[in-house]
This record gives structure tokens, sequence and C-alpha cells, in this order.
């Protein structure tokens, strides 16, 4: 059962009105029984359903319990009431590619618990990622990290380590200054027609590499938004990641337009940042906003399907139920 999945003793954290700001660091301190109501907000439950105007998604303990329309979903009279007037409510986003830093790695051996959640906060959380997959290093590298945020003993996304290899359903897009120079339009067909799920990565192939002309990387990245392109009209799935760590920016904000630029169409990109990566690396209890799902949440400003910027804009942030990030 999914509830099984959850981890004991999990209550609630604080609410928007009730975290702070930004800076303050989400905590689970507040008594109460462990519900949550958030309410009015336009709630995509999944990549190809309408999204539910004035929608309420009620969380008991971790787990989603109800969503539907206000009026339609009975609210239990001790839970706590999120105004998401004017927000969306999503799935948990998945960053499939991360490159953790060295920075990272210190604060993770000898930092505080406040400044490790500082840390994870500032490169993921804000941005509204509740899993982010680890592709460059080892989990021997990693087993500080892993072992701090395991049991949410600090406010953080799950970090999967697959640097010694990712499904064999995944494929990352290889644009990696330096490297290959990624598949082209005819290789990324024939990727499409087998079956496997690419990791666009379409951030990389804008880094410039030392003295690298700007119209040398102009093409690279020309490049790799054809092949993409190529690869989603011939019927491809995308798992969203940005290679965050290797490019200075945490933030989905390129990465977003680029795919963009590659004609991928929002469903298909929802898909990508939710569903797609859940089935692929066998988290099947997250990715959707329906009951019995674990309750990874993002609360965005604005409607993200007619301004795919307000996937940048992250209010709010759950995790199994744990607030990790809350700006307001």
């Amino acid at each position: 059962m999914i509830r099984s999945l959850i981890l004991s003793g999990v209550l609630i954290a604080s609410v928007l009105a009730a975290v702070g700001c930004a800076d303050d660091i989400p905590g689970d301190d507040w008594e109460g029984d462990g519900v949550v109501a958030i309410m009015g907000g336009l709630v995509f439950t999944s990549p190809d359903a309408e999204p539910l105007e004035d929608g309420v998604v009620v969380v008991l303990e971790g787990v989603i319990e109800a969503v539907g329309p206000r009026g339609q979903v009975q609210i239990p009279p001790a839970a706590r009431r999120v105004d998401a007037t004017g927000l969306s409510v999503l799935p948990g986003f998945w960053n499939a590619d991360v490159w953790v830093d060295d920075e990272l790695l210190e604060a993770a051996e000898t930092g505080t618990d406040e400044e490790l959640a500082r840390a994870l906060r500032e490169r993921f959380s804000r941005f509204g990622f509740t899993t982010v997959v680890e592709t460059g290093s080892s989990a021997q590298e990693l087993a500080p990290l892993l072992e701090r945020v395991g049991g949410l003993q600090v406010p953080a996304p799950r970090i999967l380590p697959y640097g010694e290899g990712l499904p064999a359903t995944v494929q990352p897009g290889g644009w990696v200054p330096g490297g290959d120079g990624g598949m082209g339009v005819e290789e990324a067909r024939d990727l499409a027609g087998r079956g496997v799920a690419l990791i666009p990565s379409l951030t990389l192939a804008s880094v410039p590499e030392e003295g690298e002309r700007g119209e040398v990387v102009a093409g690279r990245v020309s490049e790799a938004v054809d092949a993409v392109a190529a690869f989603v009209s011939a019927g491809g799935s995308l798992v969203f990641g940005t290679g965050a760590g290797y490019v200075p920016d945490y933030g989905p904000s390129t990465e977003l337009v680029l795919l963009e630029d590659a004609r991928v169409s929002f469903p298909h990109l929802l898909a990508a940042l939710t569903l797609e990566p859940a089935l692929r690396f066998g988290h099947e209890y997250t990715g959707l906003v329906e009951p019995g799902m674990v309750a990874d949440l993002v609360l965005v400003e604005g409607d993200p399907e007619s301004d795919r910027s307000a996937l940048d804009r992250v209010v709010w942030t759950m995790r199994d139920g744990y607030t990790i990030y809350a700006s307001r």
C-alpha cells in the first residue's frame, strides 16, 4: 500500500501563511493532526487531464486523501486551509540530470542541518524539485548527503544516486561541451522508435568551453534543439533534466525556453517534469495529484499552460507531505 511507503511519523509542515519568508527553513514543528487542504487553485492532476478550476487537494499524513472541485470535496474540520487562489497546483517536479557540486557535498559532511537545508533549498526545492537524480557521482561519494536527506532530517528533495548508470530505458542527450556533440536528428528518431526516454539537458549545449566562439555555441544549441524536436515528433518521451551543477545555474529557466523552441507541447513537458520520470525510475507513487499518491506537490504563481514561465515562479514545494520550500 502507498501508506506503507511513507516515512513513519510524517506530519504536514507549516503552510504558506505560517512558514515565514523564503529565507526561513520550513520545518515540521507545528502541532496538529497532519491534515491540510489546499483550496482554490488550478489543479493539474496529470499531464493529459484538463486542470480543475477552483480545485481542492486534501493531504493526510503525507498522502493525498482527496482531489476535486470545491464543493465536491469534503474537508476535514481539523484541516489547515491554504488559500491557493491565483496559483496552480502540480505534482512535484523531477530533475533527472544533476551534478552535485563540492560545496553541497561539503555541507553534507560538515555543515549544520540549517546550512545543509539552505544549500538544498537554493539548488533544488525553491525550483519545485521534489526528486533529483545525481548523474555525476558515485553512491559512495554521495553517502554523507544521502544519509542526511534520506529520513528528512533536513527539508530536502529525494536524491537518487545514478552516477554509475541510468535505467536502460532512459538516455541522456549528451550535450556536454567537449564531448561527442550529442545525438543527431536521425539518431534521435531511432531512439524514439525504441521506446527509450530522453533526458534532453539542452542547457548543457549552451555552456561554452574556454575560448569557444559564440557562433559555435549557438550552432550546438541549434543542433540539440533540432534533435529533441525530431525525437518528440517521432513519438519519444522526455524526462526533464538540466545538467545543474555542471551548469552553474540550478534553475530550470533556460531548459524551459529551449524545450519550447523544440516545440515540446505543455502536456509533454508536464509529463517530463512529473509522471514520466516517476515511472521510468520506479517511483510510481509520485507524479500525479490523485488520491493515494504521495503528497509531492508544487504551487506556482499563474497558469503554466498559458504561460510556461509560471513553472519558474514556485511559491511552495512539498515532499512526502513536508514543506521543503515556501516563499511566503
